[in-house]
């Protein structure tokens, strides 16, 4: 019953934070911020559905599995959103213009000078 419940509470939690990164990537308006939401709100929602799946099977062979996807997944996804990020921006791709500096522009701080009119 504890665990039912417990695994609900854990595929809620995932799917809200899955849906939120579509809402995002919907909403906002330009590749960086995109990134942004794809990155942290999918992470974590699919790390609260591996662990899901990982309380619910109660085989320690799977839940050893799902601990080392969780690991891996937190441990790539920022690291693949930022290099990615940082060649779009070295690339001079579209930035918001609400976005007030590009710290990557030439290796200095300098002020937004791609903003799509």
């Amino acid at each position: 019953m504890i665990t039912e419940l417990i695994t609900s509470v854990f595929i809620i939690m995932g799917s809200i934070l899955c849906l939120i990164t579509t809402i995002g990537l919907l909403r906002l308006p330009d590749l960086l911020t995109r990134m942004h939401s794809a990155s942290i709100a999918s992470t974590v929602g699919v790390g609260f559905l591996l662990l899901a799946v990982g309380i619910i099977s109660n085989d320690p062979s799977i839940i050893a599995r799902v601990i080392m996807a969780i690991i891996f997944l937190f441990i790539t996804v920022p690291i693949s959103t930022h290099l990615l990020a940082r060649a779009a921006c070295l690339n001079n791709v579209f930035i918001w213009e609400g976005t007030h500096s590009n710290e990557y522009r030439n290796g200095q701080k300098t002020q937004n000078t791609h903003t799509k009119k």
